[in-house]
């Protein structure tokens, strides 16, 4: 877990942390770029659940809910899960490791 907002006890200090680190003009034009191509070959999800792995504060988390889907967000990181609560509070969180 070598992103910043990991080494965050705090949910809250957490959170801004990664919304702030994904930020970046490079960050919304992949994120935008990505959201395209996900409509145009993924969508309607409506319905759907969707297993959010790695989900960190929630950028993606927050995207399926709004398309519809049913949402699990997984992380392994305690206080950005919990950020990503705060945020997205329609899913479900479960703290843990995907590979095991």
């Amino acid at each position: 877990m070598g992103k910043a907002f990991y080494g965050y006890q705090d949910s809250e200090r957490a959170l801004k942390a990664y919304l702030e680190t994904h930020d970046s003009l490079y960050d919304r034009l992949k994120k935008e770029s990505l959201e395209r191509f996900l409509r145009k070959n993924l969508f309607p999800v409506k319905g759907k659940t969707v297993a959010d792995i790695g989900a960190g504060g929630g950028i993606w988390t927050r995207f399926w809910l709004n398309a519809g889907a049913t949402v699990t967000a997984l992380d392994l990181g305690r206080p950005i899960l919990e950020g990503n609560k705060m945020w997205n509070p329609e899913a479900e969180f479960i703290q843990g490791d995907a590979a095991t």
